[in-house]
């Protein structure tokens, strides 16, 4: 195993905030967050990802708040560079393994990964 940090040097320190589609207008919502300071917005599903810098996440917050809608979720993240997709089932499932063995430690506070893997295959690892 790597020492404490040593691969921090590949994630960043953002904002990500998720709404819920459900009635909202992409175009709308994208002229919201991105006036507010906003780096980047896209669709996930059923919800829209708005990623953040650091310092601009408690203004884009405010500014998804103040336009009367509802966050589903907002957080500070470590986000990856460059994410890898993962398209094996097997390979999905022993990350998640992975991923939940560590969560479930009393030492670690928060665990972050470099994967993406599609939902298609996540919903058959439920």
């Amino acid at each position: 195993m790597a020492q404490q940090g040593a691969v921090s040097r590949s994630f960043q320190r953002k904002g990500q905030i998720f709404i819920d589609a459900a009635g909202i207008e992409e175009d709308s919502l994208m002229n919201i967050v991105l006036e507010a300071g906003a780096e980047d917005m896209r669709r996930q599903g059923d919800q829209f990802e708005v990623i953040t810098a650091f310092s601009d996440f408690a203004t884009v917050c405010e500014a998804i708040s103040s336009a009367g809608l509802t966050a589903a979720s907002s957080e500070i993240a470590m986000i990856p560079d460059l994410p890898i997709e993962i398209k094996d089932k097997e390979q999905a499932q022993k990350i998640m393994k992975l991923v939940d063995s560590l969560d479930e430690l009393d030492d670690v506070q928060n665990v972050y990964g470099a994967f993406e893997i599609p939902e298609a295959i996540l919903s058959t690892l439920e």
